[in-house]
């Protein structure tokens, strides 16, 4: 009888450790969510910048291997999210800067 109930007591303790496992293994929302940035840095920076993904108000701009984010941003990342105003399109965006958009200037690639 003492035997059962230490085995009971062994399983819940290996639930307990597998549980809290698997939350350690879904809170990785930090660790994964990329850096915010702002229109402002982005038009300052569009030289640097590889791409921009927007999906809906969504924006991901990718920066160039090369590009120190360290010096410019305090942060070393190569990938920054933003999201936009309602009917903003970040094409549009860096059109009123005068950025070149396309071939001639920075990668635009909406979804």
């Amino acid at each position: 009888m003492i035997l059962t109930r230490i085995s009971y007591l062994l399983i819940a303790a290996v639930v307990a450790v597998a549980a809290a496992a698997v939350c350690a293994v879904l809170d990785t929302d930090e660790a994964t969510t990329n850096p915010p940035i702002t229109l402002e840095q982005m038009i300052r920076n569009a030289a640097a910048i590889d791409s921009v993904r927007q999906s809906g108000r969504q924006i991901t701009v990718r920066f160039e291997d090369d590009f120190n984010a360290q010096a410019a941003f305090g942060i070393d990342s190569r990938t920054f999210e933003a999201t936009l105003d309602e009917g903003i399109n970040v094409a549009d965006v860096f059109r009123f800067a005068n950025v070149p958009v396309g071939d001639d200037g920075v990668r635009v690639i909406s979804e």
